[in-house]
């Protein structure tokens, strides 16, 4: 690390929290005179590894029901074939493989956690049916104890939160708005970018806020207010914002503009105060509705140039400068919408049996099944070590192959390093507390609060999970011989992590470089039928819900790549020729985004759908040609030299027929309101091949 973070206020707070929490548990451990403290310890620790009520509510029930399935699994199997590495094996795999057909994603750690534990020890694995009962028994104090700090302790309100958040960029987006209508007069380009990517980090939080607070009682209340779709409206409201800030020095220029320049006088402070009233509504410092007496003038404004397309006034002006007022009068009438609907309370979509879990089973990818048998190969390999060895503690073996071994190489060496380092941290503080505080439960909080802040500050954000456990687990169970416990932890946790390396680098070699390419040529598809269907939409076609799913799986598959690139780092020391991938990555993921952005500002579904489809086929074959280039360059990924040439002559051909037909007159019958959606449309195509035609394969 090249610096140290330093923790937020609501990392502090969590600490506290989590030290206040083992300081208690601590105290209740030794009154109730515990056989097996481990697991209380190991159930609160792992309750509380979120920042949030909800997660660590999730957190709490998978701890729970990974307990009792990895017990299941791994009583069944030694009872059967006895205690030997084949039974252990066979049930790490039969937990493994059930947790991924049921899409059990919060049980799998834990599950495979209990079973590493009962095959690789003697005294656990000779009695596993009463090992399996008192760890689920165990887990419920350190669960139970954790959860009741959680929601006591400064709690949590998540709707206060997302009103904050909310607040804070719509106040945001007002600024990017005020800033364009001083642009459109001074012709002054803003320079809005470094504010529109801090709105999409705030949105992203909010989001992620939203996701792991819909877990519980808060969460159900937040699914009654339905802050998803207030989100999503404000992305919307962002991305109009966003190419109307990009039109404004085009629009300024525009002499088509001063045959309508008095109603644009009364829209630009007419969406301003809508602006205010917004802001006004989300603050909840009044009740105004939407001013009724000065609303946009859009009916106006609509008559305005409906007025000079029919005494043919247009046709004096560069057809550029009418297309460009078409495209204001089209955002803005999307801004006003946008506001409005902010300002409302939508109901929530009905619940689809909200109380009732459906078993299901999910197909397994032949990736995974290979990870599988990888996981099981080092799982066998650390027990048979284990045995050969007579490692006192030998489960720290198996359960740090357990843990470690991820869905890539990458993703392993990530899990790894932040084990080890975890327990490095963990063994540094424990031995400072028991040679100075003694072991006691103020010195047990402490310590925790300790762990949890260098782990933040270097970088460890779930490293501190390991190195809890062991100050924990040392001082509370073995006391006087917490030193030997250490290190002996030490050194079986790295030998652990070795064999998950060795394995994982021996065969069937599966790294995050790979899977980045993978993802990313499955993204260009999903972008390639999202963009087969834009035409679709406008017939009715194809349904919205359709179309809705398609958006948020290729914002999924982003988000992923991002964390696959990133994972590709630790990946270096395994492939010298990254360095040249990346650039590729780089260009490729810039690519689907701006294609992405591109796409989504057609904003369908339109208001006039047939009516755009048949003003559309006016533009054929030209448009045919545009349609079919860029459809052949999705489909191929990274654009090749034949692709943008065809592109770049299909968008000439169009811009060649959109002057012809101005000339002859074909347009001037249709209705303005399919006018303007007609040419967004177009705009949006002009935009696609813009983003293509600068993009080279690096290779």
């Amino acid at each position: 690390m090249s610096r140290w973070l330093l923790p937020s206020r609501l990392q502090l707070k969590h600490a506290v929290k989590v030290g206040i929490a083992s300081g208690l548990l601590a105290i209740v451990c030794w009154h109730a005179n515990l056989k097996m403290v481990h697991y209380p310890a190991m159930g609160l620790v792992a309750t509380m590894l979120s920042l949030n009520t909800g997660e660590t509510l999730k957190n709490g029930w998978g701890r729970l029901g990974g307990s009792l399935l990895g017990g299941l699994c791994a009583g069944l199997w030694i009872s059967g074939l006895g205690l030997n590495p084949l039974a252990g094996t066979l049930a790490f795999s039969t937990v493994v493989l059930l947790c991924e057909t049921l899409k059990l994603p919060t049980m799998q750690n834990q599950a495979a956690a209990v079973t590493a534990i009962m095959a690789a020890s003697t005294e656990f694995g000779q009695q596993p049916w009463e090992y399996a009962s008192s760890r689920v028994f165990d887990n419920c104090i350190g669960i139970a104890i954790g959860i009741l700090v959680t929601l006591c302790l400064w709690p949590e309100h998540p709707e206060l939160t997302l009103k904050r958040s909310t607040s804070a960029i719509v106040a945001k987006l007002q600024h990017i708005y005020e800033d364009v209508c001083q642009a459109l007069a001074t012709g002054i380009v803003p320079q809005h970018e470094a504010t529109l990517a801090a709105l999409v980090s705030q949105l992203q939080q909010a989001e992620a806020t939203l996701e792991a607070s819909v877990y519980g009682i808060l969460g159900w209340v937040l699914v009654l207010q339905n802050w998803s779709d207030r989100l999503m409206g404000l992305r919307r409201l962002r991305r109009h914002l966003r190419s109307l800030s990009h039109l404004s020095p085009a629009l300024h220029r525009s002499q088509f503009r001063q045959e309508c320049q008095p109603f644009f006088d009364q829209l630009w402070p007419a969406l301003r105060a809508k602006f205010r009233v917004l802001e006004t509504h989300l603050q909840g410092t009044g009740h105004s509705n939407p001013l009724a007496d000065s609303p946009p003038p859009f009916a106006l404004l609509h008559e305005r140039l409906t007025h000079l397309r029919h005494q043919q006034i247009t046709k004096k002006y560069p057809l550029d400068d009418v297309i460009h007022i078409y495209q204001a009068v089209h955002l803005a009438q999307r801004i006003d919408q946008d506001l409005s609907q902010l300002q409302q309370e939508h109901p929530p979509p009905e619940p689809h049996c909200p109380w009732r879990w459906r078993f299901k089973l999910h197909p397994i990818s032949d990736d995974r099944v290979r990870r599988i048998i990888k996981a099981s190969v080092a799982f066998a390999l650390g027990l048979v070590l284990v045995s050969w060895l007579q490692l006192p503690s030998g489960f720290y073996v198996t359960l740090s192959i357990a843990i470690c071994f991820q869905s890539t190489l990458g993703n392993s060496m990530e899990a790894a390093r932040q084990r080890l380092l975890g327990t490095v941290v963990g063994l540094f503080v424990t031995e400072v507390m028991i040679h100075t505080l003694g072991i006691n439960a103020l010195s047990i909080g402490l310590g925790m609060v300790l762990i949890i802040l260098i782990a933040g500050a270097i970088g460890l954000p779930q490293g501190y999970k390991p190195g809890a456990f062991l100050l924990i687990v040392s001082m509370m169970a073995f006391g006087a011989t917490a030193d030997t416990y250490i290190w002996q932890r030490f050194w079986e946790t790295q030998l652990g992590i070795i064999i998950v390396l060795i394995v994982d680098m021996a065969f069937w070699r599966d790294t995050a470089a790979s899977r980045l390419d993978q993802e990313s040529q499955q993204n260009f598809q999903r972008l390639a039928t999202l963009y087969g269907g834009l035409l679709t939409d406008f017939t009715g076609e194809r349904s919205p819900q359709e179309r809705n799913d398609l958006i948020a799986a290729i914002r999924k598959s982003y988000r992923q790549q991002l964390q696959l690139r990133q994972v590709t780092n630790l990946e270096s020391v395994v492939g010298f020729g990254l360095a040249e991938k990346r650039r590729q990555w780089n260009i490729g993921l810039s690519y689907q985004l701006a294609l992405f952005s591109s796409f989504l500002s057609l904003d369908l579904p339109s208001p006039h759908p047939s009516m755009v489809y048949t003003i559309l086929q006016e533009f054929q074959p030209a448009l045919g040609e545009v349609l079919t280039a860029i459809a052949h360059s999705l489909q191929q990924g990274l654009p090749t030299q034949e692709t943008l040439s065809a592109v770049a002559h299909s968008l000439h051909e169009l811009e060649t027929q959109l002057a012809s037909l101005r000339q002859q007159n074909h347009l001037r019958e249709y209705p303005l309101e399919g006018i303007l959606e007609a040419f967004n449309v177009l705009e949006v195509l002009k935009e696609v091949g813009g983003d293509i035609l600068p993009t080279m394969d690096p290779s």
